[in-house]
Formats: structure tokens, sequence, C-alpha cells
């Protein structure tokens, strides 16, 4: 299963992918919400186990991370309480990972915390970096869990990549400094849609096609202008 998303988002340019290992269900989800001019949330998660198996795990968590997108409550504070739901509904063998960020480009913020998801990549032209080097557990693993907000400068121009780690693993030797996804980011051209059909090409070239695991790539560029036309728009795909 595909299921995409092509906009422009409160003064954001967004793609997004999803991919299913096999038939329409997974364990992985994204959520974009605008909450201001230049300003908007994004989360995204992994759960434990793919297709139907991870697909269950997320239905005593999407509702919630719905809300809490929208709220516009710090990305720390999200996973917080995100994990308090998942400590109660989640097996114990089960757990889900996830990025939360704020982008607010009026103020030249990126905020992001990590609840052991694969982290953030960050590119000015084409110096790239990974944010989120203070992650925290999953969620569900353990109710003293703690999330750090850690803020980047954020301008007009900037890029950022969010993967699950479906994609991370179909192209990357080195899990740790993840240098084959840095220098794919760094060469890739024509903004998010550029870099999304870099990705996802590489992604295809890899794996010839077969996929193992659910993969969900999120890219987005920030804007010169920001329009305030779309001010309640919001998007999710879980």
């Amino acid at each position: 299963m595909v299921a995409s998303t092509a906009c422009e988002l409160y003064g954001f340019r967004v793609t997004a992918e999803r991919r299913g290992a096999a038939g329409t269900r997974g364990g992985d989800f994204y959520i974009l919400a605008a909450r201001a001019p230049g300003r908007i949330g994004i989360v995204i998660g992994d759960a434990c186990g793919n297709g139907a198996e991870g697909e269950a795990q997320l239905a005593s968590i999407l509702p919630l991370a719905h809300e809490l997108v929208r709220s516009g409550i710090s990305p720390a504070r999200l996973l917080v309480e995100l994990n308090r739901v998942a400590i109660l509904e989640l097996p114990l063998d089960r757990f889900v990972t996830a990025v939360a960020l704020e982008l607010d480009v009026a103020h030249g913020i990126l905020t992001a915390a990590s609840a052991a998801h694969v982290p953030p990549l960050v590119r000015r032209a084409e110096n790239v970096s990974m944010a989120c080097s203070h992650a925290g557990c999953p969620l569900g693993f353990s109710e003293a869990s703690t999330y750090v907000d850690e803020q980047h400068d954020l301008i007009a121009g900037d890029l950022i990549v969010l993967m699950t780690d479906g994609i991370l693993e179909a192209i990357e030797t080195d899990l740790l400094e993840m240098s084959t996804a840095r220098s794919l980011f760094a060469e890739a051209t024509e903004g998010a849609r550029g870099v999304h059909r870099l990705f996802l090409r590489k992604v295809e070239e890899r794996t010839s096609g077969q996929r193992t695991d659910d993969m969900t790539f999120v890219a987005v560029e920030a804007l010169p202008e920001v329009s305030v036309s779309n001010a309640n728009s919001f998007l999710q795909v879980g």
C-alpha cells in the first residue's frame, strides 16, 4: 500500500509517503498540523512489528497523537503524553518509536524530541546535520521515560527529512552516522520534491521493489513566503 501527500502547508512545502510491507496495513504513521503562519507540527512514528501486527499497536495511540499535534504543546511534552497512553495500552513486549517536531520559521526555531526514532536530518545549502542527539526511550517502554526538546536554527530554504527505519535500513550501511542518507540529502535538488524522489528511487534500487518492513518518508521545505490561505489545513496518515 502506498499513501502519499504533496502540499504547501502554512509556509512549508511537504511531501510524504507511507508504504506498507504487504497489503494495505502497516505500523508506520505521520501527522502534520498547521498551527500558525510559518509554524507547523509534525510527528512520525513506527510501531513494533509491521503490516497488520504493527497497525494494531496504533489504535490507542493515533487519536491522542492527532489531538496533541494540533494542540501546540512542545515536542517533548507530546511524547510524554503519548508514552503514558502507550504504557497503559500496549502489550509488555510492544513499543512505538517516534519523533515530534515543531517548525517555526517566523521565529527561526526548529524544536525536536525523539523517542528512540531515526534522527531527523536538516539541510542548509549543502550542509546536512542530524537533530535529536539525545533520544529518549521508545513509547511504551517505561513510565520513567523522559524526553528533551532540542532547538536548532531554522530559516527559509532549509530542508528537513524524517523517515522510519524501513527507509534507513534499505539504503544505509552506517546506521549510526547515516552517511549514505546524509550524502543523498546533500546532493538532492529541487527542494522537498527532489529529495523525496531521490530517496525513494534509492530505496527501489536497493530493494528491487521488495519490501520486508513498513516505510515512511517525509520531506519538508521552509518557503520564503508564508501563505495563510490554508490556515485550517490538517493532514494525517496512520
